[in-house]
């Protein structure tokens, strides 16, 4: 299950196997680990988010997510305890965290353009996934994560 170029398993007609067949033929163990690298694969790349402990550097699935703090999205690992701030993707530490800013240019993403009157683009608050303004009106809806935030002030 560790290779992502050869997950989810295929069989010799080249179909993937079914969630209740691996669930009849796997111990209950390797369902869960089936059933998460399942999640993992199907996630997109810009809402991975992977335990930032390197001794751990498991997925995160969304269900560790924890959204109680207003600022900032926090993903607590639980095979190790250790939380990642899930905008930044580094360990998330109480009273002391701060995510680097996406306005810091020379922290931007080499293909993605300055905004400019033509080029309406920036990034989701929560998830960082790329949104495009084509509306007239602020009100934004992530198509990563759905969060919704104002497009000018980027706050929910």
């Amino acid at each position: 299950m560790a290779d992502s170029q050869r997950f989810p398993p295929k069989c010799c007609l080249n179909e993937t196997y079914s969630l209740p067949l691996v669930q009849h033929l796997l111990g209950k163990d390797a369902v869960i680990a089936f059933k998460t690298r399942l999640i993992e694969t199907q996630t997109v790349e810009q809402l991975k988010v992977y335990c930032v402990n390197p001794n751990c550097g498991r997925f995160l699935h969304q269900s560790t997510f924890d959204n109680a703090n207003q600022l900032y999205t926090i993903a607590r690992c639980k095979s190790c305890n250790t939380n990642t701030c899930v905008g930044c993707k580094m360990e998330w530490f109480p009273r002391s965290h701060r995510c680097e800013l996406e306005s810091d240019l020379s922290k931007r993403t080499a293909w993605l353009p300055e905004y400019t009157p033509t080029c309406r683009i920036k990034r989701c608050p929560k998830c960082h996934g790329v949104t495009e303004h084509m509306e007239a009106c602020n009100h934004m809806t992530c198509v990563y994560c759905k969060h919704e935030y104002c497009f000018v002030c980027l706050i929910p």
